[in-house]
């Protein structure tokens, strides 16, 4: 149970530290640091960031719950992991990423000024 506590830790760690700095706090706070709201353009986008999302929480699971470790280099999985996504494609993660980048794309970042 410890062993299973402390991997679920240490992921969620991962996932806050890279993804979520690195894919929605920078991003985030590039385009609303001057004042501006960062509003999407289209809707259609929100179901492709939630697909990414999907995606990269699938690797996440396949990390921990086959290979026994995270996606970083510094937790390596202890076993080869062959399930899941990675049964088709080398880095599935590097997908996932992709497909949320190219949802924040159509974001249109307002100067800030409510009046009009």
């Amino acid at each position: 149970m410890a062993r299973t506590l402390s991997l679920i830790v240490r992921n969620l760690v991962f996932t806050v530290v890279v993804p979520g700095l690195g894919g929605v706090w920078a991003p985030w706070w590039i385009m609303t640091r001057h004042g501006g709201t960062a509003t999407p353009v289209a809707w259609a986008a929100v179901p492709v960031i939630a697909a990414g999302a999907a995606l990269y929480l699938w690797c996440v699971w396949n990390f921990a719950s086959v290979g026994r470790g995270t996606p970083g280099l510094w937790d390596a999985p202890r076993r080869v992991v062959a399930a899941g996504p990675y049964r088709w494609v080398r880095n599935p993660i590097y997908i996932a990423a992709l497909l949320v980048v190219l949802g924040v794309l159509p974001t249109d970042v307002g100067d800030g000024d409510t009046a009009g």
